[in-house]
C-alpha cells in the first residue's frame, strides 16, 4: 500500500512538472513566507539561471534595477498579509535584454485557512505594452497635428479678416482718389489724405 501511494505521488508530481514546464508562462512556488524553492523550465530557459542562483530572494538579480525595490516591497506585503499579488515589471533574459511581465501569485491555504505555499506566474506582456505605448504616441501625434491644424485655421481666419478689412480700406482709398481726381478736374483743393477706416 505504501509503495502504491509513493508511486501515485511520483506520477502526480511528474504530471505537474510536465504541465508546469510546458505552459507559456513562467511558474514558481514559494513557501508560506515567500522563499521561492521551485521554478519551471521556461523561467530557467529565459533567465539562463539555475535554481541555486534564484532560490529564496535570488530572483531580484534578474529584475530591472529601476523596478526591483518596488516589486520587493509589494510582494513582501502580500506574503506578510496573505493577499494575492499582481505587478508588472521587466525581467532580464540570458542575453541581457529586458521584457515586460505581468506577474501574479496566489496563496495556497490549508483547511484551517493558513497559507502553506504560494504559486506564482509571470506572463510576457511586452508586445501589449509596446502596442499601448505606440497607441499613446500615435494619440499624442494626432493631438499635436490637430493643434497645428487649429492654429493654422485660426491664422487663416485672422488673415482673411485682415484681407477683408484691407479690401474695404483699399475700396475706400480708391473712392477717395476718384473724388480727388474729380475735385482736381473741377479745380477744387485736394483733400487731406488722412483716413480713418
Amino acid at each position: 500500500m505504501l509503495a502504491a501511494n509513493e508511486n501515485a505521488l511520483r506520477e502526480s508530481e511528474a504530471r505537474f512538472r510536465e504541465l508546469a514546464d510546458n505552459i507559456s508562462q513562467f511558474a514558481w512556488t514559494a513557501d508560506a513566507k515567500g522563499w521561492i524553492y521551485w521554478y519551471n523550465r521556461r523561467w530557467h530557459d529565459y533567465t539562463g539561471t539555475t535554481l541555486e542562483d534564484m532560490q529564496g530572494w535570488g530572483w531580484q538579480k534578474v529584475h530591472h534595477p529601476e523596478h526591483v525595490n518596488r516589486v520587493v516591497q509589494r510582494i513582501r506585503q502580500s506574503f506578510e498579509t496573505g493577499t494575492p499579488w499582481e505587478d508588472t515589471f521587466p525581467l532580464r533574459s540570458k542575453d541581457g535584454n529586458y521584457r515586460w511581465f505581468l506577474s501574479r501569485a496566489l496563496p495556497i491555504r490549508n483547511e484551517a485557512g493558513d497559507v502553506i505555499r504560494w504559486f506564482g506566474t509571470n506572463t510576457d506582456v511586452t508586445e501589449q505594452i509596446e502596442a499601448e505605448n505606440a497607441l499613446r504616441e500615435s494619440e499624442r501625434e494626432l493631438r499635436n497635428a490637430k493643434d497645428v491644424a487649429e492654429a493654422a485655421l485660426q491664422n487663416l481666419r485672422e488673415t482673411q479678416a485682415f484681407s477683408d478689412r484691407g479690401g474695404k480700406i483699399r475700396r475706400a482709398w480708391a473712392a477717395r482718389d476718384r473724388r480727388c481726381a474729380r475735385d482736381q478736374q473741377s479745380g477744387g483743393d485736394l483733400p487731406d489724405r488722412g483716413f480713418d477706416p
